[in-house]
């Protein structure tokens, strides 16, 4: 860094906090910014209007993709119906009703043809 002329020293906040508004000051990171103890942060420190007040940010260098992942406390059964369990029954029968209707138009089309029972056009 000799060579742009300037030094980094990387430092960690003493409260161990990123930065909010305690009895009207800020703590964490934005607190450092804030008090002039330090110039840059280049930690993952979220973007919201309170902290937009006091510190300026740049567009987003890195985008994250954070996730939650937590133990179960209990073997939990798992429900396969879960998703038919949503709809009523009456839904269901009806749907039971059309598609017993659909099969028996099409096994009467393909038993009958279109044009009646076996019918036939013989040409001499």
């Amino acid at each position: 860094m000799q060579l742009l002329g300037f030094n980094t020293i990387n430092t960690v906040p003493p409260d161990g906090l990123y930065g909010a508004t305690s009895n009207g000051s800020w703590n964490g990171i934005v607190g450092q910014l804030q008090g002039g103890s330090v110039d840059v942060s280049t930690a993952g420190l979220g973007v919201t209007k309170e902290r937009s007040t006091v510190c300026d940010f740049t567009t987003g260098l890195v985008y994250n993709v954070n996730g939650l992942i937590v133990r179960l406390q209990d073997q939990v059964a798992t429900n396969y119906w879960v998703y038919v369990d949503i709809f009523l029954v009456t839904l269901w029968a009806g749907i039971g009703v059309i598609v017993a209707m659909l099969a028996a138009g099409f096994f009467a089309v393909a038993l009958f043809g279109v044009d009646g029972i076996h019918s036939q056009v013989r040409i001499n």
